[in-house]
């Protein structure tokens, strides 16, 4: 068995190639979506990050013996720095509906990068991602966003205010 994480453009490949040769490959994605479409290749997704990784650390146990039969002071060793549940918000529910309305360009796509908003979606409390600013600037030295981004951002919150206040 292999335990696959992050089934981007590499990852998914990665995948597809030990399918093909006969391998048992276990996935694990932020976007669950990416991972439950190699389930009709053979790969069995994971919805839980803590599953997946548990099932890392019980594959390399079975190391341990042979390694202590070389040398007693080996071990394997996992430092989980952080993992985030999927996020997987469907294009069609009501608080994406109201995100595209609120966008004014109808715009939908799924990010390859992680968030709390998984945390709130997986608490069944609806939840969209979004800006302002892009990823290519964020957490950077000198970190920036654009004048125009902050302006879409109060046009977005201002016609979230005229959807959600009653006079």
């Amino acid at each position: 068995m292999i335990a696959f994480y992050g089934m981007g453009l590499l990852g998914s490949n990665f995948v597809r190639a030990l399918r093909r040769r006969g391998e048992t490959v276990r996935v694990w994605n932020r976007s669950a979506e990416k991972a439950r479409a190699l389930a009709a290749e053979g790969a069995v997704p994971f919805d839980d990050p803590a599953a997946f990784f548990s099932d890392v650390e019980q594959f390399a146990a079975k190391f341990v013996p042979g390694m202590h039969a070389i040398d007693p002071a080996t071990y394997i060793e996992f430092d989980h720095l952080s993992s985030l549940p999927g996020f997987d918000t469907p294009g069609d529910s009501e608080i994406t509906a109201l995100g595209k309305v609120c966008n004014a360009t109808h715009d939908f796509g799924k990010v390859s990068f992680a968030s709390e908003a998984s945390l709130f979606h997986n608490a069944a409390i609806p939840a969209v991602l979004c800006g302002p600013g892009h990823i290519a600037q964020a957490h950077q030295p000198n970190e920036w966003v654009g004048l125009d981004q902050l302006a879409r951002c109060e046009a977005f919150l201002r016609r979230l205010g005229d959807r959600l206040c009653v006079a």
